[in-house]
């Protein structure tokens, strides 16, 4: 009992830094591309009625980017109700396919994010799960108290996990693809046949490769996010000086 305490105190502490350091990056390349995104929408909502005033005097020489920053602050303003239905639908488009089509999670891009989510929900249920094992918990009820206090997907990997106990097979089989960290189902794979002492260790060598996976695949995917989020920058940065100033100072040049 005091062994699965010290486990489970040690499981706490290394779960509230490694929050710290992995909800930084994903937060820092969620930022990226949210902004670098919005940049182009928000920009042309500003400088679409300036541009509209481009091509309506006939002495300046407007081109496509003029006409595109007019045409998307049109779809933001006269047609409001229809930018916000097309924006719900492709969230909730991305949300289905993210949760029914395992293809998509193949795409470059949402792999990564694929490959850091599931670093951390296997870190996270190993750290639940090992004080419950030490503590000599059958796998029925400890997965029974770990699906409890997960939400989403967290509970459905959980739940595959119990359907497959349920039906005579140990939890090291029970691990999918499609909700696990392939270290994580790899690494398991010895843990059946090890005995007491040897599983404690294995655990404990897993868990540790979790963690540098997950620092790994956070930086991947921050450093990802980052790189879309500044070309649509720049792409905006092409669209005001293409279609805004270039009409302007190719007329004072004509």
């Amino acid at each position: 009992m005091s062994q699965a305490i010290n486990m489970a105190v040690e499981n706490i502490q290394q779960d509230i830094e490694l929050k710290k350091a992995t909800s930084a990056d994903l937060k820092l390349g969620l930022t990226y591309l949210i902004l670098g995104i919005s940049s182009i929408l928000l920009l042309s909502l500003i400088l679409g009625g300036p541009a509209q005033q481009i091509i309506d005097v006939p002495q300046l020489k407007e081109n496509n980017a003029t006409r595109l920053i007019v045409q998307l602050r049109a779809i933001q303003t006269d047609h409001t109700f229809l930018f916000l239905s097309v924006l719900g639908g492709a969230i909730a488009g991305i949300r289905y396919l993210w949760n029914n089509v395992s293809e998509f999670r193949s795409i470059w891009g949402v792999r990564q994010l694929d490959e850091l989510l599931k670093a951390r929900r296997s870190a996270n249920f190993l750290a639940a799960w090992m004080p419950l094992f030490a503590s000599g918990f059958s796998p029925d009820k400890s997965l029974n108290l770990i699906a409890k206090n997960n939400s989403g997907t967290n509970k459905l990997a959980v739940e595959s996990i119990m359907e497959g106990v349920e039906q005579g097979v140990t939890i090291p089989q029970s691990l999918l693809a499609q909700y696990w960290s392939p270290s994580f189902i790899i690494g398991m794979k010895a843990f059946d046949a090890a005995h007491d002492e040897a599983r404690h260790k294995l655990l404990v060598r897993i868990k540790g490769m979790l963690i540098t996976e997950i620092f790994v695949t956070g930086k991947r995917f921050s450093k990802l996010a980052l790189h879309v989020g500044m070309i649509s920058a720049v792409f905006t940065v092409f669209l005001i000086a293409a279609g805004f100033y270039a009409p302007m100072l190719l007329s004072r040049g004509g």
